[in-house]
């Protein structure tokens, strides 16, 4: 078996492995309605034995036989209940299996984090992955926004809220519309991994660029037609 792949026997394994924890699941299921039936019969025949105690009683007046009855009903009365908190106590072990058997379950499958597109694959079908290791890129079907670099002469009248329309080089003929969320608290070049440094005392005034979080609307958020990375144009209404 090449290295970082899995065997046929691995792989049987983990399907073994999965439906054990399927069966599991099943049987604790149906040992928890178990459980929960005895209980609820128990407590029936608890009130039911109550109730017999007080006809019982009610009739000592008319016969011994009666108060004997009612008697021998009392004393089945703790046995009862007994009976009852054995099945209580059946039924909150059961339950505790339940839901370990759920997450036995659970751990049998990988998940996304969140709904969206697979836009980076580092694994291949029959590889081996280790706990933590990435598997794939991500990107979430809502909420798509633009980041446009604007002038920092530009930004005087620039307020979050604003609305503004977007175009894109893939689709020319088509206008997005979304508002502007929130401005960088520094220029681009600040933030970068090289930020300039002006290390020999010479100084040039270069006009900065800072970047502004712009949402489009739910109606433009498609995410077959925008992908991260496009280039686009943005206009926002300053009015």
């Amino acid at each position: 078996v090449a290295q970082g792949l899995v065997s046929q026997q691995e792989h049987d394994t983990a399907r073994i492995a999965h439906r054990t924890a399927q069966a599991a699941l099943d049987a604790s299921r149906r040992r928890f309605a178990q459980a929960e039936r005895e209980a609820e019969q128990a407590e029936a025949e608890v009130r039911a034995r109550q109730l017999a105690v007080e006809q019982a009683r009610r009739r000592t007046e008319e016969t011994d036989a009666a108060v004997r009855e009612a008697e021998a009903q009392q004393a089945q009365v703790p046995v009862k209940e007994a009976g009852a908190g054995r099945a209580a106590a059946a039924l909150e072990q059961a339950g505790a299996d339940l839901a370990a058997a759920e997450l036995q379950l659970a751990k049998t499958r990988i998940r996304a984090p969140v709904d969206g597109v697979v836009s980076k694959k580092t694994v291949e079908p029959g590889q081996l992955v280790q706990p933590g290791q990435p598997l794939m890129a991500v990107v979430p079907l809502h909420g798509v926004w633009v980041v446009a670099n604007f002038k920092e002469t530009q930004l005087t009248r620039l307020r979050p809220g604003q609305r503004a329309t977007v175009r894109v080089d893939t689709f020319p003929d088509r206008v997005f519309h979304g508002t502007v969320e929130s401005i960088s608290a520094g220029t681009g070049a600040r933030f970068s991994l090289l930020p300039p440094e002006n290390a020999t005392g010479n100084w040039v005034k270069v006009v900065q660029r800072v970047p502004v979080k712009i949402v489009l609307d739910d109606r433009h958020s498609n995410p077959h037609l925008l992908r991260p990375g496009m280039s686009a144009s943005v206009t926002v209404d300053l009015r």
